[in-house]
């Protein structure tokens, strides 16, 4: 959401503890999140068991003195369109090929966090393996709309070209790239306490939503600033995001620039790696030099120890001049 200026229209499909729909109602920029769970039982269990998860009690709109524990559910949310069905027909019905769109009924992001890849499940299969679905996704979303969807636990590059979970997402990537997608981009999560990081993949439609994922941790942070519901604490509702954090999602871990450059050695960075930066460089170069200076004045010179050596024979005393010198090197030096 960070990468979209004005994000309004949000999608989720899955999530049904009600997480990621809290995270998103905290954008006061978000008019509407339709979240799609098929899984109604699940819900309900989250309401009652699970409330840390989907409690949006926090928000200064929110009048949660009439509750018993002032718990308030972010299903609840007037933002909030919540709905117990099939994301894939959903979708399909909506944003199919054959299908007449109004651009205002578009999502500025759309959110897959339901099945896991790995999952036996056949809906896995249906999620990630289905060209009419892809065609609806990215038909869903605005010119420059962004689609986040996991990969999975994060792993390294052994055995991962034999893996058919590895070979199903390769195809949904490549379809989504011949619908419109103009660039992808991978990043891990490692901050949700799970025992492993989590990998995750970003579709871009647009030039400038890639742009703005990329921005510093401090316009990053000046944007959550601005854009944060009002809490009745008067803090920030973002307890789980800041600009520091971001940053740690705009470049692949090794395991994945690895994969990458195996799958793709033509790729720009895949000889230098993603660091491979010109001020990156230029910061390496005049490191360089420091320490060739730091070297200079660290070995005497042969002059300097004869003078000394001569020194230490005819006299006790020390040689102010001389201290004064080595002071001076002893600076620069610093």
């Amino acid at each position: 959401l960070v990468a979209r200026p004005h994000p309004r229209r949000v999608a989720i499909i899955g999530s049904g503890e009600g997480a990621a729909l809290r995270e998103c109602l905290k954008h006061q920029t978000v008019e509407s999140v339709t979240m799609l769970e098929i899984d109604e039982v699940f819900m309900q269990l989250a309401r009652e068991q699970m409330k840390e998860w989907n409690d949006c009690s926090e928000f200064s709109y929110n009048n949660n003195e009439t509750t018993e524990d002032g718990y308030v559910s972010c299903f609840d949310d007037e933002r909030a369109n919540v709905l117990a069905v099939d994301a894939i027909e959903w979708f399909q019905q909506r944003f199919g090929a054959a299908v007449d769109i109004d651009e205002a009924h578009k999502f500025d992001v759309v959110i897959m966090d339901s099945f896991d890849p790995a999952s036996p499940s056949s809906l896995s299969k249906n999620l990630y393996g289905s060209e009419e679905f892809v065609t609806a996704l990215t038909n869903s979303l605005t010119k420059e709309g962004i689609l986040i969807f996991q990969l999975s636990l994060s792993h390294g590059i052994e055995h991962v070209h034999s893996d058919p979970v590895f070979k199903m997402l390769q195809e949904f990537v490549a379809s989504l790239a011949k619908h419109g997608a103009q660039s992808i981009k991978s990043y891990g999560e490692g901050h949700g306490q799970e025992w492993n990081p989590w990998d995750f993949q970003a579709v871009f439609m647009g030039d400038e939503s890639r742009a703005r994922w990329l921005s510093e941790a401090s316009q990053i942070d000046y944007v959550l600033s601005e854009r944060g519901v009002a809490t009745k604490t008067g803090g920030s509702p973002f307890h789980y995001m800041d600009g520091a954090t971001m940053t740690t999602y705009q470049y692949p871990s090794r395991a994945q620039e690895d994969i990458s450059c195996d799958l793709k050695p033509d790729l720009a960075l895949c000889d230098n790696g993603q660091t491979y930066q010109p001020a990156v460089v230029e910061l390496s170069q005049a490191m360089d030099r420091i320490q060739q200076l730091r070297m200079h004045y660290a070995a005497p010179s042969e002059e300097t120890v004869s003078s000394d050596s001569a020194s230490n024979e005819t006299s006790d005393e020390p040689d102010m001049a001389t201290a004064t010198t080595c002071s001076g090197c002893a600076e620069q030096r610093v």
